[in-house]
């Protein structure tokens, strides 16, 4: 393993590797002795196809303030 290397985590998403890639683009451009290495991984909620984003997001949040007090 090299001294001076830093690996990312991220997700196998377009959105999400695009930003970890623009990162260590960056970094490695601000450090030139630097190694920086990508992992991509996958949830959980990554592999259920059943479950849209949007969905999730929906059931996530309250609706009203009665609903609320239940979280």
């Amino acid at each position: 393993m090299a001294a001076n290397l830093i690996r990312f985590g991220t997700r196998k998403g377009a959105m999400a590797l695009a930003r970890t890639e623009e990162i260590a683009r960056r970094l490695a451009a601000a450090a030139p002795g630097l190694d920086v290495e990508i992992v991509k991984f996958e949830t959980a909620g990554d592999s259920t196809s059943s479950a849209s984003p949007c969905r999730m997001t929906a059931r996530a949040a309250p609706s009203s303030p009665k609903s609320a007090a239940r979280f």
